[in-house]
């Protein structure tokens, strides 16, 4: 049950749909956008784990968007090793049948954020299997931010129209050109 207070904190008609219908069908909250806070929690005191958690969380969503908008391939999509999540996102995502898109289209993130999630991609690979050193803060916190909008543009794509809201609007714009 959504309750009303006398909060300024207001949120709109498709959000608050939305919620109910969460709550209604007694869904929790997306283990992806759970493991996402993790990484942002961690990212002042751990680095290391904070891109490893973030980076599983991004994959996470992925599979489970895969998942959420083809039918019977959740069992593919849990058992079976996938392709790696930048292939995934910029050759996959763009063909596969979506709720909601972006004039017309189902976009893989723009170039910007690619650019980023690569560039996590390779740290996390050398910090995980080499030992490598973690981003400083400011990489760290720009990977993290390029992984949340992943989120909210995979969440919006499976049907969640509020969700494209939380992405950031200099990606808002990016995918909008």
């Amino acid at each position: 049950r959504v309750l009303s207070s006398s909060s300024s904190v207001r949120i709109s008609e498709n959000a608050e749909e939305d919620v109910n219908k969460i709550i209604v069908s007694g869904t929790q909250e997306p283990v992806h956008h759970e493991l996402f806070r993790e990484a942002w929690g961690e990212r002042n005191g751990n680095a290391r784990s904070s891109l490893i958690t973030g980076l599983s969380a991004l994959e996470i969503a992925v599979k489970t968007t895969i998942s959420a908008l083809i039918p019977n391939t959740s069992w593919l999509v849990e058992n079976i090793p996938s392709p790696p999540v930048i292939k995934l996102l910029t050759e996959y995502l763009p063909t596969i049948p979506v709720v909601n898109t972006i004039r017309g289209k189902v976009l893989p993130p723009p170039k910007s954020i690619m650019d980023l999630l690569k560039k996590a991609v390779t740290i996390r690979n050398q910090v995980a299997h080499i030992g490598g050193k973690p981003p400083d803060d400011e990489t760290l916190d720009q990977i993290l931010e390029a992984i949340s909008d992943t989120l909210w543009l995979l969440d919006y794509y499976c049907g969640h129209l509020w969700a494209y809201n939380h992405i950031a609007e200099s990606t808002r714009h990016e995918l909008e050109q």
